[in-house]
């Protein structure tokens, strides 16, 4: 399973906040090795924030993996503070 939503509170002057969330998932499974090994249920939720200062610059806080969780049977990125600064130049 997978799901996406952002939330957004337009502002003035093209300004804007925006917050939201994402999961990806998966349901228990048998991996088809020569062990038959049961690949547990699991879930991966990310979660950010931001301001939108024009059309043209945007910084965001994201928390990757919220919980700490493994997915597919494999640890993925550890649980991380992420910053990001866009700056969408249009010549």
């Amino acid at each position: 399973c997978q799901s996406h939503l952002n939330f957004s509170r337009l502002l003035s002057h093209e300004n804007a906040l925006f917050a939201g969330f994402s999961l990806l998932g998966h349901s228990d499974y048998v991996n088809p090795d020569q062990a038959s090994t049961n690949v547990p249920a699991s879930i991966i939720m990310d979660v950010w924030a931001g301001v939108r200062i024009s059309r043209r610059f945007e910084f965001q806080v994201t928390y990757k993996n919220l919980f700490d969780s493994g997915i597919y049977g494999a640890e993925p990125l550890p649980g991380s503070i992420q910053a990001a600064l866009r700056w969408y130049f249009l010549n």
